[in-house]
């Protein structure tokens, strides 16, 4: 999923958005060059927000996830 991938995008889902993103973290761990992750909707996403929080990851890591309310803050990270 993130072979060349500028941006990755989660919105709302079921267990394969789940897998989709346990995929996604471990890539992401393994990698030197980290992708920007966007979770959609960010009241959906809150308790994963706070338990990534918690986590005390890298800077480098946490710097590179996002989460936002709505479609229309996709702009700023679109390259």
């Amino acid at each position: 999923m993130l072979l060349k991938k500028a941006l990755v995008i989660f919105a709302p889902g079921g267990t394969g958005t789940m897998t989709e993103l346990a995929t996604t973290l471990v890539k992401m761990a393994s990698d030197t060059e980290l992708v920007p992750v966007v979770f959609l909707d960010v009241n959906y996403y809150g308790g994963l927000a706070n338990w990534f929080k918690s986590l005390n990851l890298p800077n480098q890591f946490a710097n590179s996830i996002k989460f936002i309310e709505s479609a229309e803050k996709m702009k700023e990270f679109l390259p």
